[in-house]
């Protein structure tokens, strides 16, 4: 059993302390703002603040030996419009982070990190594996891959592990918990609403969909490995264009979505494909198709 502290309530976060926690493990999870936990009986220390205050890092690392970052900057297309601004957000909190950790007796630190905007364009369908030089095409990802640099040379102690998981597009359980994040989130809201659903672009862009219960699960599993790679993909490795998902909801429910497409924005990438064969052979992962998930989800919707 370990004792984990979690920096981040989002949707990933709170997924995480979850799973870490339902696996034995002491957690604490630390973030502005919490949203009413879905289980009331996990045992996690639920820490309200800042994590680029000193005295709150203080308090939630205080007996932890895990450290996982799980915080983000701006949404990415508010990173578009403000790079400068979202860069010192990211840099500026893990700088004041790995200062707090460094007098922490920690086991490891890893930083959650996007693999679709560090790696960039995906081009001829290649998959980007962790060997791959990553090219971000946005200042989303170019802050991502920055703080990933800070991350791999910080100096915290000999014994202390760094790693870095790239994760690719995530979903929940199909109810929107955050009005800028979640293509198949809103999309589902949208269908339950009858409202219209709008789309950045022609609806051809490809990403690899996870649910976040999976990679919160596929994390907490590399957490506990002794040896692992200092950089690894949480990915399903299949990539579906948004026509695509919004096709399968339809076809799951016999109803149609109304879909109003918009001007493509400079944050939204044509191609997000990831190779996930690091991540099976070190924890054999595996995952149903796209098409069950949202067939579950829509279940339980109905």
């Amino acid at each position: 059993m370990s004792s984990v502290t979690v920096l981040g309530g989002g949707i990933l976060g709170n997924a995480l302390a979850e799973e870490l926690s339902r696996d034995g493990n002491e957690v604490r999870l630390v973030s502005r703002r919490f949203p009413e936990p879905k289980h009331q009986s996990l045992n996690i220390e639920r820490i309200l603040g800042d994590a680029s205050d000193g005295e709150t890092l203080r308090v939630a690392l205080n007996g932890a030996d895990r450290l996982v970052i799980a915080f983000g900057g701006m949404r990415p297309h508010q990173a578009e419009q403000s790079p400068d601004e979202n860069l010192q957000l990211t840099i500026g909190t893990l700088e004041a982070v790995i200062s707090s950790a460094r007098k922490a007796k920690l086991r490891s630190i890893s930083y959650v990190s996007s693999g679709g905007a560090v790696y960039g364009e995906s081009l001829n369908n290649h998959k980007f594996s962790e060997q791959d030089e990553p090219r971000p095409a946005t200042a989303y990802g170019r802050a991502k891959l920055a703080a990933e640099k800070i991350m791999l040379h910080a100096e915290v102690n000999s014994q202390t592990k760094v790693q870095i998981f790239r994760v690719s597009n995530i979903f929940g359980d199909g109810d929107v918990r955050d009005p800028a994040f979640g293509f198949i989130e809103h999309a589902i809201s949208a269908w339950r609403k009858g409202s219209e659903f709008v789309i950045f672009g022609d609806g051809e862009d490809q990403r690899d969909f996870i649910p976040v219960g999976v990679a919160s699960r596929q994390i907490s599993a590399l957490l506990e490995l002794d040896e692992s790679p200092s950089v690894v993909n949480i990915a399903r490795g299949t990539s579906h264009t948004l026509n695509e998902v919004i096709k399968m909801i339809e076809d799951n429910t016999n109803r149609s979505i109304a879909v109003a497409y918009r001007k493509r924005r400079a944050c939204d990438l044509r191609a997000s494909r990831l190779d996930n064969s690091l991540l099976k052979s070190l924890t054999g992962f595996e995952v149903p198709s796209l098409q069950d998930q949202l067939s579950d989800i829509l279940k339980k919707s109905d």
